[in-house]
């Protein structure tokens, strides 16, 4: 998602322009494809612990966790974007005026604090996702429920979701629609409701390595047809391309699986909510303030906006994770390490089970 908003869809957009639709559907989609991914685990993670361990869901104690989980550093990087949202209108240049940035207003930015936004003058563009997130975490109790009660099996899940899949479909065809601000989140849900499927079966079941990388290729094949008819819905494809890598990495004796446990990428991935929240407001500011000594986007401003964004992206990330996430999240690796040179002391410091959750 960060390589998307720091060049890909730019150059997406470049590509379209030029009369080369295929391949910008590839570049954008493949890029952000990070949002597919994003709902994949979430349904995996949030329903792994009822379907494999039983654990009952206490409907007051999942929204009170929820609350813990995602509010206290969306509030961090929600202080942050009013700041750059501010400066970018009273203190506007080329680069301003021609970016299409929210305008501050004390209204606006009070409206975004409970992180569900439905309004059109977001101040993080990469935001809309939790809006639609959160609305998935409405029905996650009923989910549980149903599948408690009904014990559905691996088949019957497998129709559920090539059922969620034509939702997707008919979703998909409404996106070009004018919607009153209420009914987008839930356009957007069913535009997205096979991932948060996939998630929710390969929580309910163990589902064969072999099956998953066929399912991966058909997704491939899938984009690839999507790429050139967007009303097969990209969406899909994507979400079976992470169905197999997703399942691929739970083989704890497969490649994926040690490349994902080492040190780096834990350390990295513990942070990747703050960093998720964060990173639009980060180019923002660094692209508005090089853009009053470097009028015009020349290759100088390109090179020089990136060099400075990538690091200072990753050093607020790290900010807001030491000083508010990891304070509300459970059973991190990486918690007391600032730098992801400061290696655990013993590997026992790493378990493996904590490893795979992450």
């Amino acid at each position: 998602m960060v390589l998307h908003h720091i060049g890909a869809a730019t150059l997406a957009t470049t590509l379209a322009a030029r009369g080369e639709p295929y391949f910008a559907a590839w570049v954008a989609s493949s890029t952000a494809s990070g949002v597919e991914l994003f709902f994949v685990l979430s349904g995996i993670v949030l329903l792994r612990p009822y379907f494999r361990q039983r654990r009952p869901l206490k409907t007051l104690v999942y929204v009170q966790r929820r609350v813990q989980r995602l509010w206290p550093p969306f509030l961090a990087a929600w202080l942050l974007a009013g700041l750059v949202t501010w400066l970018a209108t009273q203190y506007p240049t080329t680069w301003t005026r021609g970016a299409n940035l929210a305008t501050f207003s004390v209204g606006s930015w009070l409206a975004q604090l409970g992180i569900v936004y439905v309004g059109s003058n977001t101040f993080n563009a990469a935001w809309w996702s939790l809006t639609v997130e959160l609305l998935f975490y409405a029905f996650v109790p009923l989910i549980v429920a149903l599948v408690t009660r009904f014990a559905p099996t691996f088949r019957q899940l497998l129709f559920v979701w090539a059922g969620c899949a034509l939702v997707a479909l008919g979703a998909q065809a409404a996106t070009n629609a004018v919607l009153p601000a209420y009914v987008w989140p839930f356009q957007r849900l069913g535009v997205y409701l096979s991932c948060f499927a996939t998630g929710t079966l390969i929580a309910a079941y163990d589902v064969p390595v072999v099956w998953a990388k066929r399912l991966a290729v058909v997704g491939i094949v899938y984009v690839a047809l999507a790429c050139a008819w967007p009303a097969l819905d990209l969406h899909i494809g994507w979400g079976l391309v992470h169905f197999g890598l997703v399942v691929a990495a739970l083989d704890e004796t497969g490649t994926i699986a040690r490349v994902l446990s080492g040190w780096p990428l834990v350390w990295l991935g513990e942070r990747s909510y703050s960093l998720f929240l964060s990173h639009m407001s980060v180019f923002t500011i660094v692209s508005h303030a090089l853009s009053v000594y470097l009028p015009g986007k020349s290759p100088l401003y390109f090179v020089l906006s990136r060099l400075i964004e990538i690091p200072l992206t990753l050093l607020v990330a790290m900010v807001i994770f030491s000083f508010v996430e990891r304070r509300f999240a459970h059973n991190l690796v990486s918690a007391n390490a600032f730098w992801p040179w400061t290696l655990p002391r013993k590997k026992s410091e790493v378990p493996s089970e904590q490893l795979r959750a992450t």
